[in-house]
């Protein structure tokens, strides 16, 4: 197999009275090449009796491909000459590995098939908010405080299936998948000094996940 993936990103800074924007676009590309198989869940093409000659029994389609735009938005507010407001805020793909596109494993015991990629399977995406403030102290110390959440979808999470007789059972990672995180987070650093620098940092998180 021979994939193709890509990733171009666009990018563009405005200043307007001490505020700052940048404005960016991400286009990721895939194009798992070739076709795959058509089958349901269940197809007796993956027993032990058939699998040897799954490429006769299925049929195949050409794998479509994927064309992914991620905007990306980071804006800074100073409200005085030592400290600033920002707002992040992004959506990020994730790309799959070759094992959850193309994998196709067969059991040592009986030839039946026990693992199936998924071409076409949508890519994991998150979205990113993050708001922030920032303080200097003394030209000497930076005082960051901020609060995020990320909500990411479509991830991949290994599913089984099996008939009632057992004569079908495989696995194959399919994006059932959700998360949210939202935390705060606290920071203390000192970038100066000749015998002393550093920074101390303290997060705290909460995660929600389910399919």
């Amino acid at each position: 197999r021979f994939p193709i993936k890509g990733a171009i990103y666009l990018r563009d800074k405005l200043e307007f009275e001490g505020m700052v924007a940048d404005l960016g676009l991400r286009a990721d590309y895939l194009n798992p090449q070739g076709e795959w198989y058509v089958y349901d869940a269940y197809t007796s093409a993956f027993s032990g009796k058939n699998a040897d000659n799954i490429d006769e029994i299925l049929p195949t389609e050409k794998i479509e491909t994927q064309l992914l735009l991620s905007p990306r938005l980071g804006v800074s507010f100073p409200i005085s000459e030592t400290a600033k407001l920002f707002f992040n805020y992004g959506h990020f793909f994730q790309q799959p590995s070759s094992d959850n596109i193309f994998l196709l494993r067969q059991s040592g015991f009986d030839k039946s098939i026990v693992r199936i990629g998924d071409p076409s399977q949508p890519l994991p995406r998150t979205i990113a908010y993050e708001l922030g403030y920032e303080q200097s102290i003394a030209d000497e110390y930076l005082l960051r405080a901020t609060a995020y959440y990320k909500d990411i979808s479509d991830e991949a999470r290994l599913v089984s299936y099996e008939n009632r007789n057992s004569s079908v059972a495989y696995s194959q990672y399919t994006s059932v998948a959700y998360r949210d995180i939202r935390g705060i987070e606290f920071s203390a650093y000192k970038n100066r000094g000749n015998w002393i620098q550093g920074f101390l940092n303290y997060t705290y998180n909460v995660a929600t996940s389910g399919y």
